[in-house]
């Protein structure tokens, strides 16, 4: 083998290691400001939640009790997601502008097509969580 190839190898090596490490270092927080933008990043401001996503669609919080949940527990989460969702959707819907924080603390303003499509998924959210439209 000679030497350029090593060294393509190595480096190949180096950065899937340093791409799987961003992959799985931490979590997402999402938070609405009081003039209802959504903001997302990877440090939790007042009133954050943490974002899980399955498949792209967010999850509740696995249950941290090492017991099977039972059926009111799961309709209390159920219930909880819809009314996030709920709420999500109608300050989506009634805002001019999303702006979201990236992982590195930096702000950016969602295109016009970028804010229907947060629009449009928080309202999947809806019939997901809450088993109706809108």
């Amino acid at each position: 083998m000679d030497t350029i190839s090593r060294v393509s190898i190595l480096l190949a090596a180096a950065m899937a290691l340093l791409f799987s490490t961003f992959a799985i270092s931490g979590n997402i927080y999402r938070w609405v400001d009081d003039k209802g933008v959504a903001h997302y990043g990877d440090r939790p401001d007042v009133g954050a939640e943490v974002v899980r996503v399955r498949n792209g669609k967010p999850v509740p919080p696995p249950n941290t009790q090492g017991k099977e949940q039972t059926e009111d527990e799961l309709a209390e989460i159920r219930s909880n997601q819809c009314e996030k969702a709920r709420k999500r959707y109608s300050q989506f819907e009634s805002s001019d502008r999303i702006v979201e924080t990236d992982a590195f603390g930096k702000k950016r303003e969602l295109s016009a097509e970028e804010r229907l499509t947060s629009i449009a998924r928080a309202k999947g959210d809806i019939a997901s969580y809450c088993g109706e439209e809108g």
